[in-house]
């Protein structure tokens, strides 16, 4: 009778555990949803560039069918890269518009009133929310499966609140690591299930599992190189420990060679797989795995395989070496080269360029991973020390995600659940000491000689100093949430809203010959061949560096040597030929003046033509002061690039209308000298006023004609 009490209240004290447990799960992942839609007070707009190619695929894919896709070449799609047109089919993963097209078709039973464009766009928007939630479950079961359910809790609420975790996931960011990041982790999960299971028909289940989930990352995002790279050194990670045997090697062997299939049949992937690193490196580590059975089966000693494994890892490695300056086989993109050796940054100038490639300050990266900065290493190394097959995994993938993003800012996301996990495994083994320590009793027995208690007010101050640093830590991932869209953000600032951009793409769209091609710096391309409706002559994907350098020597040009290229490189129509640019400017109260001035800001074309003149390989000395570092306005080259003339009548305009004066380097614009337009003419500048702190930012975007008439004069004269 006793017993029977006891052991329901133990039954009714689990279920209320788990109760508990599930409810403050889904308050987690409600929170995570919260901070990730704020960017939606300002409407249902994209985020950054590259969502907005996802969103005209996605269409695609809606208008005309799934089938779609596969007529994507560069007869179809002459919108992007003028004159030549872009192989979607060839150059894109196709994983997320066919995730928003699935999408589509769902929600839009659920969506009354609004058109098929306002459908997609709320679908667009709120996606990778839905990925961000999925995220914060794969960290709880991740943190269940490699410790218990206290670290999985840690995990997804650390995940729900860093900026890391949150960057790619908010309301709008329609592109495509967010979802890679998202298949990664829920790959990484079922193979540990995989490892921890002990039912061989159940271990296959989850091989098959992880390894579509792995394939699908490759489906979805570039970075599958890097989630190949992680399993396979994790296979030789198991050879080098010693602790391979036969079920191991088969489910780790459907693991890779499911996901291979579905990178054989993603058609920008394809069948060069097999001659590029992921597919060697999976052909490496099975290779691995099944010589050390071979060897373990007839007798050979640990130490003796090793050495019979390296020997053969120094032969395949230097045919590989041959193969690669033969052209046979094909290296990593530039791109994972600059971020796993840094030093070759120089080599890859474009690369370089994009800000989001940059690498990282420590007050940076100590931002994006805040709450965890501390715990990480704390939690790599217990990882370490508690030697288990699951935990290896998570070890191996978090520091080297965590060295990718400290080498390239984008990467942010990748290394954020990642990093959450990990600090949640070290916060629990902390807590889990210091709480034993607090109850420890002193021993019953007379025989135990030695009693060490740990005085319990430092243990105390560590747990609530842990405590409040999360606390704290957590408004700063809600603030990171709290951002405008790019298109009407005021650029300076996160937050606030500013239509400059609005209004410029609605006039092309509405304004210009359908024929019309706009010429800009490739960070607007998506923009103007998508929300404008006008091809451009370059974009996001930076897929020809060609163009793109051609783009910077026409815009540091003059006007006759721009319009050269955009005629007889770019073969933009001689009577519909546009160039866009933008720059943001500061209107505030100049004390030794007494008056209101009107002065460059940051953000805009201005701020980015140091990476214009390095993509060009110009001299920047010729545009730049080498003793201040800022832009020289009285140097000839200066005056005479296409760009800075553009902006800078196009902002003289927009003083002129304000009533304030234009300064450019601390001059007043007329002590510049600067002469008027000669072949473009300023078709129209659109601008708005945004007030932050006292001082008024103003976005300024130029769009200006190529007149072809007096481009001929000129020429002929």
């Amino acid at each position: 009778m006793l017993a029977t009490y006891f052991k329901s209240k133990v039954l009714t004290l689990f279920k209320v555990r788990n109760i508990a447990y599930t409810t403050l799960l889904v308050a987690v992942i409600i929170l995570a949803a919260t901070i990730r839609l704020q960017p939606i007070k300002y409407g249902f707009y994209l985020y950054e560039y590259d969502p907005y190619f996802m969103y005209w695929s996605t269409k695609q894919l809606v208008d005309h069918g799934p089938g779609r896709w596969f007529e994507l070449t560069a007869e179809n799609v002459k919108n992007f890269w003028y004159p030549w047109g872009r192989n979607v089919v060839k150059t894109e993963y196709p994983g997320v518009p066919y995730i928003g097209y699935i999408a589509y078709n769902i929600a839009s039973i659920f969506m009354w009133g609004l058109s098929e464009e306002e459908k997609l766009m709320v679908v667009c928007v709120v996606l990778p929310v839905v990925a961000g939630m999925l995220e914060v479950l794969a960290a709880f079961l991740i943190g269940r499966e490699i410790r218990d359910t206290k670290t999985g809790l840690f995990a997804a609420f650390i995940t729900a609140t860093i900026p890391s975790a949150i960057d790619r996931t908010i309301a709008g960011f329609y592109t495509k690591l967010g979802f890679g990041v998202m298949f990664f982790l829920y790959s990484m999960l079922f193979y540990i299930k995989m490892l921890k299971e002990v039912k061989p028909r159940r271990k296959i289940v989850y091989s098959f599992i992880a390894g579509i989930f792995l394939g699908l990352v490759g489906f979805t995002w570039g970075g599958y190189a890097y989630t190949i790279l992680v399993f396979s050194a994790y296979g030789l990670f198991i050879v080098l420990l010693g602790l391979n045997n036969r079920s191991f090697t088969l489910n780790h062997t459907i693991v890779m060679m499911i996901a291979l299939v579905i990178l054989a049949l993603t058609p920008c992937i394809g069948f060069k797989v097999f001659r590029t690193l992921p597919g060697i490196s999976i052909a490496i580590s099975l290779l691995a795995l099944l010589l050390d059975l071979t060897l373990m089966r007839k007798g050979f000693s640990r130490a003796k395989r090793l050495l019979t494994l390296l020997g053969i890892a120094a032969v395949l490695g230097g045919a590989y070496v041959v193969l690669v300056y033969q052209g046979l086989v094909g290296m990593l993109p530039g791109r994972m080269l600059s971020i796993m050796f840094p030093w070759l940054r120089g080599k890859y100038v474009l690369f370089a360029s994009v800000a989001e490639h940059a690498a990282l300050s420590w007050d940076f990266i100590f931002y994006h991973l805040s709450p965890v900065f501390f715990l990480i290493p704390i939690g790599l190394l217990y990882m370490v020390l508690d030697r288990s097959m699951e935990r290896y995994l998570v070890f191996i993938a978090a520091i080297t995600s965590i060295y990718g993003f400290t080498s390239a800012a984008y990467l942010a996301h990748l290394a954020g659940p990642l990093a959450a996990i990990t600090g949640a495994y070290g916060l629990t083994k902390l807590l889990d000491v210091f709480i034993t320590e607090l109850v420890k009793k002193p021993p019953r027995k007379k025989k135990v000689k030695i009693f060490v208690k740990i005085d319990p007010v430092p243990i105390m101050a560590v747990i609530v100093l842990l405590l409040m640093v999360i606390t704290i830590t957590v408004p700063v991932g809600i603030r990171a949430g709290d951002v405008a869209p790019t298109i009407i953000s005021p650029q300076m600032i996160s937050r606030g809203k500013n239509t400059a951009w609005i209004q410029a793409l609605q006039y092309i769209k509405q304004n210009t010959p359908p024929n019309a091609v706009i010429a800009s710096w490739w960070d607007y391309g998506y923009h103007t061949a998508i929300v404008g409706n006008r091809s451009s002559v370059c974009d996001n994907a930076t897929l020809n560096s060609t163009q793109i350098r051609l783009m910077a020597w026409a815009l540091m040009g003059n006007e006759s040597y721009a319009a050269d290229i955009f005629l007889r490189k770019f073969r933009m129509p001689p009577n519909a030929s546009y160039v866009l640019v933008f720059e943001v400017f500061r209107r505030y109260w100049h004390g030794m003046l007494g008056r209101y001035i009107l002065v460059p800001g940051r953000g805009g074309d201005i701020s980015k033509s140091v990476a214009i003149i390095s993509v060009g390989r110009l001299n920047i000395t010729e545009y730049y002061d080498p003793r201040t570092g800022y832009l020289n306005w009285f140097s000839n080259k200066t005056r005479s690039a296409l760009l800075f003339k553009l902006l800078a009548w196009g902002a003289y305009n927009v003083s002129l209308e304000l009533g304030v004066p234009l300064y450019l380097g601390g001059y007043p614009f007329e002590a510049l000298g600067m002469e008027p337009l000669q072949i473009f003419e300023i078709e129209k500048v659109f601008y708005d006023v945004t007030e932050y702190g006292g001082t008024d930012i103003i976005v300024i975007v130029v769009l200006a004609k190529l007149n072809y008439q007096k481009y001929l004069e000129a020429k002929s004269g």
